[in-house]
């Protein structure tokens, strides 16, 4: 944390691990809930895996398109876990 080597850690220091922490912890939740909805832990999430974290509760196809426009990235049909760094 004493970026500067001055033996003790200034207020702007402090903030800067402060708010690393932060992003750390809520990187680690992400990928929490990410691993909960990915049933078979093969690193995507299915319609078929939404389906049964939802009480089987069956998704049309509208609604799948619209999460896969909003979150998959390479197009393959599935959610993958990517975070922008």
């Amino acid at each position: 944390m004493d970026q500067n080597y001055s033996g003790s850690i200034d207020f702007t220091e402090f903030l800067v691990a402060a708010l690393a922490e932060e992003k750390l912890l809520n990187k680690t939740k992400i990928e929490q809930a990410f691993k909960m909805f990915d049933t078979d832990g093969d690193g995507f999430i299915t319609k078929e895996e939404l389906e049964t974290i939802m009480g089987g509760v069956p998704m049309d196809e509208m609604t799948w398109k619209a999460i896969l426009e909003e979150s998959d990235i390479n197009k393959d049909g599935k959610v993958g876990f990517f975070i922008k760094e």
